[in-house]
This record gives C-alpha cells, structure tokens and sequence, in this order.
C-alpha cells in the first residue's frame, strides 16, 4: 500500500467534509492547484511542511491524515477475537447492538 496515495486520501476526504476546492486549499498554503492535486492522489510526495500546513488548513491533525484506515476484514478479525469464550448472553447482545447501529 502506497504510504503517499494513503495520506492523500485522507485529505481529499476531509477536504470534501470542508467542502473545499483543490484551489482553496493549495491557495492557502501558496501553492499550485495542480501540485497540491499531484499531492492528493498520491502522485507527488508530500514533505512534513506541507503535511502540516495542510493539516492546519484543513482543521485536521496530522495524525488523522497519515492514519491507514482499517479494512473491515481486519475489524471482522478483532471482534471475533474479542467475542471468543464470552457466554452467549454477550455474544447475541453484540448481534442486538450491531443490528440496531447499522440499521439503514
């Protein structure tokens, strides 16, 4: 997985939450649109300046943009994990809870 393609993920996506244009935010920081473009689909790297001074603009921690984001797969792992050898009581309640957050 490629470490620069992932941080600019994370902030096309914040910048979307803002919504922001690419233009916004790279005048912000005084740069190029079409760099700061290059930056967030992973094309161009990204120095620690930069990083920071995006993260500022975009009302976001650093940490937040260089998170790798979790793979529901990964996540299925640690709840079952988490669930085994736990009376069924617990289990079914889990089930209970599950249902009602994702309920559309």
């Amino acid at each position: 997985m490629d470490v620069y393609k992932i941080i600019g993920n994370n902030i096309k996506r914040r910048r979307l939450e803002l919504n922001l244009s690419q233009k916004q935010v790279a005048d912000k920081i005084d740069i190029d649109y079409s760099y700061f473009g290059r930056m967030e689909r992973g094309d161009q790297p990204i120095s620690l300046k930069r990083l920071f001074q995006i993260a500022e603009v975009l009302d976001a921690s650093v940490e937040s943009l260089v998170r790798v984001p979790d793979d529901p797969k990964t996540a299925s792992k640690r709840i079952s994990v988490m669930m085994k050898g736990k009376p069924h009581n617990r289990v079914r309640l889990l089930e209970e809870i599950a249902r009602i957050i994702l309920k559309d």
